[in-house]
């Protein structure tokens, strides 16, 4: 029986124009297992985090995770937050809590709302308000 491994990247590749940002990756991890990336700034590992998530594809090479490529099924499973928000930075926490209901299959809306109450958040507040953390 082949093994199924919960991220299994084969000949992976990313160039930006001139610069390649992955190239030729393999790895296995197997479920279970913890993966740190270590490198340099500009070593590509914020790129395969994206790629991992689906936000870019690969130019060239195979990823799968739980046996399957990046997409909706997967989105469930791999999520990325990136250091800088993409979102307006006036939408408000509400808006931003209705983009998720939409965007993912299991949000739990009252869950998030629950959370606010809890952090004494206001559902209103633009986002451009908030702290990071």
């Amino acid at each position: 029986m082949e093994q199924t491994y919960a991220i299994e990247l084969k000949n992976i590749t990313k160039r930006f124009g001139k610069i390649v940002a992955n190239d030729g990756i393999n790895l296995q991890v197997k479920r279970g297992e913890i993966l740190s990336l270590l490198g340099e700034n500009g070593s590509g590992k914020t790129t395969l985090i994206k790629m991992l998530s689906g936000l870019l594809v690969p130019d060239q090479g195979t990823i799968r995770i739980n046996g399957n490529a990046p997409g909706p099924v997967t989105k469930a499973e791999v999520s990325y937050l990136p250091e800088r928000t993409y979102f307006r930075e006036s939408m408000k926490v509400s808006q931003l809590i209705a983009y998720f209901k939409d965007f993912y299959a299991d949000f739990r809306p009252e869950r998030a709302m629950q959370m606010l109450n809890n952090l004494q958040i206001d559902p209103n507040a633009p986002l451009k308000t908030l702290s990071k953390g």
